[in-house]
């Protein structure tokens, strides 16, 4: 019976001991707050981004992503290439955050990154423009232009402001690499907020479209998880 017992407190004795330091799929550690799907970049990018309260106060372009990823999600991508192009960007921008930290990818990595950023924001820009010139109204029409037109010339400079900070991947903390920093920082939050703003102009100026237009583009509000 003695030996029974202590087999037994010494097996609640470990299972307790392995609660406390083996990491549980469903629960945050303070101390390392690790996640068997964070082995992952990709899908750690992803659940950052998508994370309604994201933990990346100290990465401005990876909360720039989360912000465009917040306007979109509202809407459904079936049949509005706005949104999937939107989302695409805020996918893309949130895996240029990654590799301007370093954390994982090359120097032609961070440049392809920013290239294919500014091509997804080239289609969001060229399908806002033939919204536009079927919108009977002459204020939404000229709102919608004035916002999307800013876009490309802001996905350029992407471009050349990406480049510049993949010639000092490898020389981190200089003030040089700072500023570089900086003006890619704020370039991303300029892109990411124009976008935004041309999907809410864009959703406003589709209800002004002539019927006969031939203009594919639905705007469907997504319904919450708490009212399923």
């Amino acid at each position: 019976m003695i030996t029974m017992w202590s087999n037994i407190n010494l097996r609640n004795a470990t299972i307790t001991s392995l609660r406390k330091t083996t990491p549980h799929p469903g629960r945050l550690y303070p101390a390392e707050r690790w996640h068997p799907r964070d082995l992952h970049p990709q899908r750690r990018t992803m659940r950052m981004i998508c994370s309604s309260r994201p933990r990346c106060p100290n990465q401005p372009i990876m909360m720039a992503a989360h912000g465009l990823h917040q306007e979109v999600r509202q809407w459904s991508s079936k049949d509005n290439n706005i949104i999937v192009a939107a989302k695409k960007m805020a996918v893309l921008m949130g895996r240029l955050s990654r590799l301007v930290r370093g954390e994982g990818g090359s120097k032609r990595d961070l440049i392809a990154c920013a290239k294919a950023i500014a091509e997804a924001s080239e289609e969001v820009t060229r399908l806002a423009k033939e919204l536009a010139r079927e919108c009977t109204d002459k204020r939404m029409r000229t709102n919608l232009l004035q916002v999307c037109e800013r876009i490309p010339t802001i996905g350029t400079q992407l471009k050349i402001l990406s480049t510049v900070k993949a010639t000092m991947l490898g020389a981190q903390g200089t003030e040089e690499d700072q500023e570089a920093t900086d003006m890619l920082v704020g370039n991303a939050q300029n892109l990411m907020q124009s976008v935004k703003e041309t999907v809410r102009a864009a959703e406003s100026a589709s209800i002004k479209i002539r019927t006969d237009a031939g203009i594919q583009l639905r705007w469907v509000r997504k319904q919450p998880w708490y009212q399923y």
